[in-house]
């Protein structure tokens, strides 16, 4: 179809057909760090990849929420994966994972590390909302927009994006705080999730609704 052929086009394709309403913020946010542990941040690991310096932007956009009091929630899993995961079909799709041994693995990078008042959200699949008890704790606090940084964007980004639309809360995913092993796979599905599930937005717009909520 000549209107999909290029990514400029996806979205226009997806704004004809009305699917590019925007959700904008509420006023009870929480911030979510995806899968920001060594297993992914570092070279090194069977699954890492070198994000550059988006550690940095995400530690600025850290830095407003605690300064705006907004909750903070990260995720990690754990290594090795259990042994129904690695005997079952998840291993099975992601070989790699067995290999990875240890629990600094699943440590936050120290730059972006959790503080006291964090909490950290232990996952066994890609979506954080999946089998874990963050949706109760989002509901608990009131929560009625969640911002998105992470890794990586077209599986635990976008899954955690998923789910969080579909249990109806205004769903931000921060444009320059994610990314995933692919360019392209980043680059269309930047565009899919801001059609679909989220408004997908730059930092400064983030930073700026976070020191509002200061006021």
């Amino acid at each position: 179809m000549a209107a999909t052929t290029s990514p400029e086009s996806w979205a226009d394709f997806y704004a004809d057909r009305g699917f590019a309403g925007r959700t904008g913020f509420g006023d009870h946010p929480a911030l979510l760090v995806i899968d920001m542990g060594r297993a992914w941040t570092d070279p090194a690991s069977p699954i890492g990849t070198d994000y550059g310096d988006m550690i940095d932007r995400i530690a600025t956009v850290l830095e407003h929420a605690r300064r705006a009091k907004v909750p903070i929630f990260y995720t990690t899993m754990q290594f090795p994966p259990t042994k129904a995961d690695v005997e079952g079909v998840y291993c099975q799709k992601y070989t790699n994972l067995p290999k990875i041994k240890g629990e600094q693995w699943s440590r936050i990078a120290d730059r972006i590390a959790p503080s006291d008042d964090d909490t950290v959200v232990w996952k066994h699949r890609p979506s954080a909302l999946y089998g874990t008890t963050l949706l109760s704790q989002l509901n608990e606090l009131r929560v009625d927009t969640v911002l998105i940084t992470g890794v990586s964007t077209s599986g635990c980004v976008r899954s955690t994006a998923e789910d969080s639309f579909n249990a109806g809360l205004r769903t931000v995913v921060i444009r320059d705080c994610v990314g995933d092993r692919s360019p392209a796979a980043h680059e269309a599905n930047m565009i899919d999730i801001d059609n679909r599930y989220a408004d997908v937005v730059d930092r400064s717009v983030v930073e700026e609704y976070l020191n509002r909520l200061r006021r």
